[in-house]
């Protein structure tokens, strides 16, 4: 049922949204186990910035899990910080 939710979610763009449904498909928890579509969808979480999502697909490009190893590309998925609001005062 969670997994109906989070498919309806994510397919609005909600980055929360498609790592958990990426997390569902990895795990085979509520939906056929699918390596291939819990990256597509952690792809799609992290191309919006979604930390978690960013730190998964590093750690799948580092272990060569649902794709093929590339341990350059393991650091190309890692969190930018946010950027900082210029204030008034320094």
């Amino acid at each position: 049922m969670a997994a109906r939710w989070y498919l309806v979610a994510a397919q609005a763009g909600n980055a929360d949204a498609q790592c958990r449904l990426a997390a569902l498909y990895e795990r085979g928890a509520g939906l056929p186990r699918n390596l291939e579509e819990a990256m597509r969808w952690r792809l799609r979480a992290a191309s919006q910035g979604d930390g978690l999502a960013m730190a998964a697909l590093a750690a799948h490009y580092a272990e060569g899990k649902g794709v093929e190893r590339d341990a350059g590309r393991r650091f190309v998925a890692t969190p930018r910080r946010p950027a900082r609001e210029s204030g008034g005062s320094v």
